[in-house]
């Protein structure tokens, strides 16, 4: 056993991650001996198997956290009424899942929570049925899928049989719809094949469902705390009940349900609803019913395979190729490792990231030590010393359409701001409860989740109809008034406008960005398209950006607020990489009054210089730089003066626009002169001989 795992038994948490560090600052100076002896390939080839395997489920874990433990309605299923709704956007949760899990509000923390101690623990259990513990992952299958109840949701066993009838039946309608024809969904026919390209509503969901209805007691978690004050969620597996229900649905199953296997390790029902149904309905802990419903899934899976669809292995999932190989060397572990190898022979083992650090991770072990070992930290080690802090209730939104969310006090601060606001002596921090009337309820929720997981997500451009989005953005804010134009005189834009004449207009239509000052430095490719959906490219004539542009621009403004300069960054460089993709806006297009709303929510809520300093506001910056860019075709429907309203902040947009446009005049106007003086001249008439573009005769003689 290695130290660190021998540490890991008598030290904490805390104190392990220490021994971690000092290991890796150790190891990461040492160079690797090169050429690679047999011995040492052989067991980097092994250990490279492990990390294909390792960081295929890393990032499978830190999706399914979502759903399952990010405290907002907007990623998972609720039941509101007796029948639920299925719609596009969660579409997803119903398919390549064996059952569903429901929680009533009776094991429901602070009225919307679900318990993230028994996610754990049916994670790991969910986990440990598989061999080598390599569960089935591909296309986000899992063990279920969790359905929120709310306070007017069905609230018996046979409430909750009636509606998983519903929502299963408008899944597999929905799915079967937009399989028929793919250019019905909202999104996109490609969206559609990438997202749904593997997924199907499996026979076994509409047979069986999980029901939650009770939590583990507090005083039940204390005596299960080990010495290091992690509880551990083994035990928690075998604390925690659930109900297990058959629903009658078992025609397409190779076999019914039965559960005589399992009635010695059953518990007590303790529900007035389930008396007279002991056959269909059994309460088990947590470790009985994964343990259950896995084996049922297999069964079938065995018996029918041609009925379950055999999901491919998910690329998304899969480590990146070596330089120099084909993506599909990624998509198996054996492949992986072996290019990694040949990778490490052509370029140097610490040139190659996979080799460079397999090969520490060998050579530490070797003498008894670790080095970012290959061992997923458990959700206990990320999550609880989190959930272990206040809960404090936000209220979002403007007064009259608000909502209440829920925020641990550690993740709340991680931002300096408010962390002042919940660790001081604030009001906020005596009532628990915190006012964010100057957000909205989108940009509240994207907020939140940036806090819980690092990331966001934004929604796709909707296809627009006369103007109009086909479907509601998830951000809940007002539809752009276009302003009453005011004298363009006002501000001596006029002049400038005019002299954009027929000639100069088709120069503008090439324009680059190096015509204007930097904006806050180059970025890569990779880095420009960073998380874009499908990294595609659309057409700005068929889309609606409004969505997408507002999501960016509110959370870098939260950003800015609550001083958290990661997350402004990432808004900053994602709403670069939107701008990027749209190209030159076309004439009578919702790009056009897209813009014009960022452009004022822009400027209204950022202030007139850098708070660093005396540079330009990089997220003003970008939005008049773009539009400057793109004049030609913003000048077309009047945008200028559309912006030109009685608003400080719209003026002062059209002010900076006015600016870079009159910048780029001038770069284009050196570089014509450059131009024409490189061109050799005819010594009569001093007129230009050849163009100075291209070099071609453009005169003969002098007349």
């Amino acid at each position: 056993m290695s130290s660190s795992a021998v540490c890991g038994q008598s030290l904490g948490i805390q104190e392990k991650i220490h021994l971690d560090n000092d290991s890796y600052r150790k190891w990461k100076v040492i160079p690797t001996p090169e050429p690679l002896s047999a011995g040492l390939k052989a067991e980097m080839r092994a250990d490279l198997i492990e990390a294909w395997h390792y960081d295929r489920e890393a990032k499978f874990r830190e999706e399914l956290k979502i759903p399952w433990l990010l405290p907002v309605d907007h990623y998972r299923v609720i039941l509101e009424d007796e029948c639920g709704k299925v719609c596009p956007k969660n579409l997803g949760y119903f398919c390549n899942q064996p059952t569903a899990c429901y929680w009533l509000r009776s094991a429901q923390d602070i009225l919307i929570d679900m318990d993230q101690l028994t996610f754990g623990a049916m994670y790991e259990e969910w986990r440990a049925s598989y061999p080598e513990n390599r569960p089935d992952m591909e296309y986000g299958h899992f063990l279920a899928n969790p359905v929120r109840i709310t306070a007017t949701g069905p609230t018996t066993v046979s409430g909750i049989l009636e509606a998983h009838r519903s929502l299963y039946s408008q899944a597999s309608a929905l799915l079967a719809k937009f399989q028929a024809d793919a250019g019905l969904y909202p999104y996109g026919a490609s969206a559609f094949h990438d997202i749904f390209k593997h997924c199907s509503v499996t026979p076994l969901y509409p047979a069986i469902v999980l029901v939650v209805d009770r939590m583990v007691s507090k005083s039940d978690q204390a005596s299960n705390t080990s010495l290091d004050g992690y509880i551990r969620l083994g035990k928690i597996a075998q604390l925690q009940s659930v109900l297990m229900v058959r629903t009658g649905q078992e025609e397409q199953l190779s076999a019914p349900i039965s559960f005589a296997s399992i009635r010695d390790r059953s518990l007590p029902l303790d529900r007035a609803d389930t008396i007279g149904q002991e056959d269909d309905i059994i309460r088990v802990n947590i470790a009985t019913a994964v343990q259950f419903i896995t084996a049922l899934e297999k069964r079938e899976v065995s018996a029918k395979p041609d009925t379950y669809y055999r999901r491919p292995i998910q690329p998304a999932l899969c480590p990146s190729a070596p330089k120099g190989f084909e993506e599909k060397c990624r998509y198996s572990p054996e492949a992986w490792a072996d290019a990694n190898l040949v990778a490490a022979e052509k370029y140097g083992c610490d040139n190659n990231p996979g080799t460079w650090e397999s090969a520490r991770r060998v050579l530490a072990r070797r003498k008894g030590e670790d080095f970012l070992y290959l061992e997923q930290p458990p959700f206990r080690r990320k999550w609880v010393p989190v959930f272990g802090s206040p809960i404090y209730e936000i209220i979002a939104g403007e007064p009259g359409n608000t909502k209440t969310l829920y925020a641990h006090a550690d993740v709340l601060s991680k931002s300096t701001v408010l962390k002042a606001a919940v660790q001081g002596s604030f009001i906020e921090n005596k009532e628990q409860k915190l006012t964010w009337s100057h957000w909205t309820i989108g940009g509240a929720e994207k907020f939140l989740e940036w806090l819980y997981t690092g990331d966001y997500k934004c929604p796709y451009p909707m296809e627009a109809i006369h103007g109009r989005s086909t479907s509601q953005s998830p951000l809940d804010i007002e539809e752009a008034v276009e302003p009453e134009p005011v004298c363009i005189s006002e501000l001596d834009v006029a002049a400038i406008i005019r002299a954009v004449d027929e000639d100069q207009q088709a120069k503008l239509q090439d324009l680059h960005w190096d015509g204007l000052r930097p904006v806050v430095g180059r970025i890569s490719q990779a880095e420009e398209y960073d998380r874009w959906p499908g990294h595609q490219l659309w057409s700005p004539s068929d889309l609606d950006y409004k969505a997408t542009f507002m999501t960016h621009a509110e959370l870098y403004v939260m950003a800015r607020h609550y001083m958290l300069n990661d997350l402004q960054n990432l808004t900053w460089r994602r709403l670069r990489a939107v701008l990027i993709s749209i190209g030159t806006p076309e004439l009578d297009t919702p790009v056009i009054a897209n813009l014009v709303t960022l452009a004022s929510y822009v400027y209204e809520h950022t202030a007139d210089a850098d708070c660093d300093g005396d540079d330009e506001e990089p997220l003003r910056m970008l939005v008049s730089t773009f539009s400057a860019l793109h004049f030609t075709a913003i000048k077309g429907v009047g945008f200028a003066a559309s912006m030109l309203s009685e608003k400080e902040a719209d003026r002062k947009f059209v002010v900076d626009l006015m600016t870079k446009v009159g910048r780029q005049m001038s770069y284009l106007e050196g570089k014509e002169k450059e131009s024409t003086a490189s061109s050799p001249t005819c010594k009569k008439c001093s007129k230009a001989v050849r163009c100075g573009s291209c070099g071609s005769r453009r005169i003969k003689g002098c007349k």
